[in-house]
């Protein structure tokens, strides 16, 4: 499965460029985080080649937030041709996904045995994306406008459905002492009879849910108006934040 970061696709990175940001992360003393995203959250999206050699681009604040407290470990791939771990995700122990380009069948199965084996996932996925792209509808580099509910939701016993907002204001919720704005966002149910070695409890009104999966656990939050890029994060930095904490706990 070939995976990509926003403003530079993986599969046209360069692969020296590659083995830097995973040479930098076994380096470093900070606990590693892996990253699988279609959102200019890594690379800025109007970033081309030469402004990246050149250090001439600010990098997304989500990033540098990141990188704070993790070395953060981009992935290209995330399962093995019989849909077990990748090697470089059977190394992690925590995982970050956010709106993914899609996932293969392998990659649904990979992840399921992973976080079940202890593996700790933050999951962002927005139905209706509402950051604006430079790239057109067709364009490869633009981030899926539509979230896809991954299979593995089932078998954690959640679904996903979208709220009305016929206004088109943004909704605000609580998570322990952050706000979270949300915009055309999703709201996650949980299915009876469904989840299969798993406990999930919803929190913030349904916009997250927080899931004991086997040995591991994951959380989703279903809008990732909190990720978009802004010169002043005043509510987002709280938020993601809030986020990181319950799905990794103070590192």
């Amino acid at each position: 499965m070939t995976t990509s970061l926003g403003g530079c696709s993986s599969d046209v990175r360069p692969s020296d460029e590659r083995d830097f940001q995973a040479d930098a992360a076994i380096e470093s003393d900070l606990p590693k985080l892996g990253l699988v995203t279609g959102l200019p959250i890594y690379w800025p999206e109007e970033a081309g080649f030469e402004d990246l050699a050149q250090g001439e681009s600010e990098l997304p604040w989500v990033r540098k937030d990141l990188e704070k407290r993790f070395a953060i470990v981009p992935l290209d791939r995330l399962a093995q041709g019989d849909g077990s771990p990748s090697a470089e995700l059977s190394s992690l122990q925590h995982l970050m996904i956010a709106q993914p380009r899609g996932l293969s069948a392998a990659a649904n199965v990979a992840l399921d045995s992973w976080v079940r084996n202890g593996g700790e996932l933050l999951y962002v996925i927005d139905p209706m994306l509402t950051q604006h792209s430079q790239y057109g509808l067709g364009d490869p580099r633009r981030p899926n406008d539509v979230g896809l509910v991954p299979p593995f939701f089932v078998r954690w016993g959640l679904s996903m459905s979208v709220p009305e907002n016929p206004d088109g204001n943004p909704s605000t919720f609580r998570l322990d002492n952050a706000k979270i704005v949300a915009l055309e966002y999703g709201e996650l149910q949980l299915q009876t009879g469904e989840a299969l070695g798993t406990h999930c409890e919803l929190l913030a009104d349904g916009l997250v849910a927080q899931c004991d999966v086997g040995e591991g656990q994951a959380l989703i939050i279903a809008d990732a108006s909190f990720l978009e890029p802004d010169q002043e994060p005043v509510y987002d930095r709280p938020a993601l934040t809030a986020l990181l904490n319950r799905a990794f706990g103070a590192q």
